[in-house]
């Protein structure tokens, strides 16, 4: 993934402010773990969700009600972030809303790729 402040979060095709402290962790896309038998060892893959959390979008009542319309979607959503080194990455996928802080006007999001993988373009 990218590097950097996060400068733009889209999701649903709406944009989003994104909280200028925001540190975004990204899950691997595999794991590789040994499995040891009699003949020594194996290598055994198991694939993850390249979920991203840690998203902190500022939002006002309009957008919180639309990012919540997002995170009920039965379908897979349009999803995308900007980081500040300048690459961009995209893919369809759902949300997940934290609590929202009324006072601040943010939300964490966790973001789920449908195929795992985030897709970069624009390089």
């Amino acid at each position: 993934m990218g590097s950097g402040s996060i400068l733009s979060v889209s999701i649903g095709l709406v944009p989003y402010d994104v909280a200028a402290d925001a540190d975004i962790t990204k899950t691997p896309e595999v794991l590789n773990e040994a499995v040891r038998h009699s003949g020594g060892s194996s290598k055994k893959v198991t694939k993850l969700t390249g979920e991203l959390t840690g998203v902190t979008l500022i939002v006002s009542t309009t957008l919180l009600k639309t990012l919540e319309a997002s995170a009920k979607s039965p379908i897979n959503i349009p999803m995308s972030i900007l980081y500040a080194d300048g690459s961009s990455f995209s893919s369809p996928g759902w949300i997940n809303l934290a609590e929202h802080t009324s006072m601040e006007n943010r939300v964490d999001v966790s973001m789920f790729p449908a195929s795992g993988i985030w897709i970069q373009f624009g390089i």
